[in-house]
């Protein structure tokens, strides 16, 4: 994924291309917890490039430092703000043509889906991020799930039939939840991927030595 961004604020930089790293972070992200929000609509004539954001509760401060640590070429500010029961914490890189275009390729039509020509540049390095944002371990059942209720049926479907079992051997399953809506169960499912007690060991040796220290008990690890 050669893409190639610049910053027209304080001072000329030349162009740059994104590194693998900073790739597999923004993948990994974006099928995760991170987003890429629309620009404002200006007139005719004029647009603002797009920024990466992305928001934790406080207790993962260390772990989107680290992520803002991986993208600082992107210019990225981490603050704290009050939340509802605890301060939370939040990332946003600075406006980059580069983000503009993976806004269009993660979101076609406004809305987040899984982007099946791209995704298969996501490597180990990005799974692991992808597992940091929305994995969790189950410590009775040692198996683990991957939190992909954004997406649709059909994007849960093809990345357990086709993108895990060809990129990472790995063979989820896909598994329906009872929808809600400000945690009041509403009608119809959303849909994550579970991955049985073998599957999830072969995950945990993919994975393990990529995990930030802070979360590997997305792993099954004491931390």
């Amino acid at each position: 994924m050669a893409l190639t961004g610049y910053h027209t604020g304080m001072g000329p930089n030349p162009p740059f291309a994104l590194n693998s790293g900073e790739i597999q972070v923004l993948l990994g992200s974006l099928l995760g917890d991170g987003s890429i929000p629309a620009p404002p609509v200006l007139p005719p004539g004029r647009h603002h490039n797009c920024w990466f954001s992305e928001g934790h509760c406080i207790a993962q401060e260390a772990y989107l430092r680290w992520k803002a640590t991986q993208l600082r070429r992107l210019g990225p500010q981490v603050r704290t703000r009050p939340g509802r029961s605890s301060n939370v914490i939040s990332l946003r890189t600075r406006r980059w043509p580069m983000l503009t275009e993976l806004r269009g390729i993660f979101y076609p039509q406004g809305k987040k889906i899984v982007p099946k020509d791209k995704i298969w540049e996501l490597g180990l390095e990005g799974l692991a991020v992808w597992w940091m944002d929305d994995g969790s371990y189950h410590q009775q059942h040692r198996n683990g799930r991957l939190c992909t209720q954004g997406f649709t049926k059909e994007d849960n479907r093809w990345l357990a039939e086709h993108f895990f079992p060809k990129q990472f051997g790995l063979e989820p399953r896909v598994t329906p939840v009872r929808r809600r809506i400000k945690g009041v169960v509403s009608g119809g499912f959303n849909f994550y991927l579970w991955f049985s007690k073998g599957e999830t060991k072969k995950l945990v040796e993919l994975l393990k030595s990529l995990i930030h220290p802070t979360l590997r008990y997305k792993l099954g690890f004491a931390t």
